[in-house]
């Protein structure tokens, strides 16, 4: 990843400073390592562009690359813990807002989940299922058109208005929408712009990988799902562009009918 170069020239200056033991520091020292790391923490913040020119970026990419339309995606979940795949099912995802996955388990049972900014609903078999596993991602947040509607989507999920912050997660940089401090984020990759990772207020946490281009069009091939008592991979093993029907997203679909 890139460095900026104030933050390389204040860190050299902060290692110089503390190359010996605190207790040992003369006072010119101590005070130049204060200043050092001064420095670093303010070329950071002075380096996060503004909250609204993030956001457009990121649409930006996202039309660029052919985004922000509905796509419908073959599934494979599997577990942390399993190679085999335990489900495969659809991902529909709509940039308007919404996405919903259809699974059929290896044990038999089928369940469908619909996820928006009013949160996961769920059913197995048709009948109501609470506190499913999350597997429905706001995919909407990775396809969206405008800065504008990206901020407000980030909102619906809880993000803090008007936060923004630099972040690491694994080996990429990010701007994190909503801020570092836990609670509902969303993070964008600093180099490439795409969405990395979504943070809801439950403590779940999406993160889009493997991006490859697809029909012209660049996409995550796999999503991680991370909950506080488990974690599951979605590979996407093809994305193929779709028109909802006006009811794809209804009460009436997530039972069955």
């Amino acid at each position: 990843m890139k460095r900026f170069a104030h933050a390389r020239c204040a860190a050299a200056l902060l290692a110089l400073a503390t190359a010996r033991p605190l207790a040992l520091a003369t006072a010119p020292q101590f005070a130049l390592a204060m200043a050092a790391q001064l420095a670093l923490a303010s070329a950071a913040q002075a380096h996060i562009p503004a909250l609204e020119s993030v956001a457009r970026a990121a649409a930006d990419a996202s039309r660029a690359q052919g985004r922000n339309k509905a796509f419908s995606f073959a599934v494979l979940v599997r577990t942390a813990a399993s190679t085999a795949p335990i489900a495969q099912g659809e991902l529909l995802a709509d940039p308007r807002g919404s996405a919903r996955i259809e699974l059929r388990h290896e044990q038999g049972f089928t369940e469908r989940q619909l996820r928006s900014a009013a949160g996961l609903r769920a059913a197995r078999d048709s009948a109501p299922l609470e506190a499913p596993q999350p597997l429905a991602p706001p995919v909407w947040l990775v396809q969206a058109a405008t800065g504008g509607e990206l901020l407000a989507r980030a909102g619906e999920l809880g993000a803090a208005p008007g936060v923004i912050a630099l972040g690491h997660d694994g080996a990429r940089d990010c701007y994190v929408i909503g801020g570092v401090s836990g609670g509902p984020a969303l993070w964008i990759d600093k180099d490439t712009y795409q969405v990395a990772r979504v943070d809801l207020a439950d403590g779940t946490t999406y993160r889009f990988l493997a991006w490859a281009t697809r029909g012209g069009t660049l996409l995550p091939g796999r999503i991680e799902v991370e909950t506080p008592s488990a974690s599951f991979e979605l590979e996407l093993t093809t994305a193929t562009p779709a028109k909802p029907a006006p009811d794809a997203f209804s009460e009436a679909w997530l039972a069955g009918h």
